[in-house]
């Protein structure tokens, strides 16, 4: 599952490219939630109903945007665990989205964050691309 929020669409290509590269690397069975968008509950539904998740948001105030922040404290209170959490973070010049979520999934069991963060600053970028390509490889199992 990718639960993502977006404000000038930068977040939502980051997503897409993710899509494209999972699906590349044999990651078929993907399900995508704009959170500003969707019903919640059905992508709160989808976090476990998955072993995987991924959460790409902007930083917002120093915070996570508020539809994340509010997913999260969904996971939280319905004892999320047991599952692997990759993070997407954009900011403009102080990504602080991975240390925030981080801090708010500590009273979670079990979680695991993959070794590769996707950081963009502002919008995609050559190294940003290929960090999207590090997490895909990685969440579909490719060794290299």
């Amino acid at each position: 599952v990718i639960a993502y929020t977006s404000v000038y669409g930068n977040t939502k290509k980051a997503v897409e490219l993710l899509v494209e590269k999972l699906d590349f690397y044999g990651c078929k069975k993907v399900e995508v939630y704009d959170l500003a968008r969707c019903d919640m509950s059905q992508a709160v539904a989808a976090a476990f109903k998955y072993g995987t998740l991924v959460l790409a948001s902007t930083t917002y105030n120093g915070d996570v945007f508020p539809f994340m922040r509010e997913f999260v404290e969904h996971l939280v209170e319905r004892n999320f665990s047991n599952r692997k959490v990759a993070v997407i973070e954009n900011g403009s010049w102080a990504p602080l989205v991975a240390k925030v979520l981080s801090t708010m999934l500590e009273k979670s069991k079990n979680i695991v964050f993959a070794e590769n963060t996707v950081r963009i600053l502002s919008a995609l970028n050559k190294e940003s691309a290929e960090q999207i390509d590090a997490l895909a490889k990685e969440l579909c199992g490719v060794k290299l």
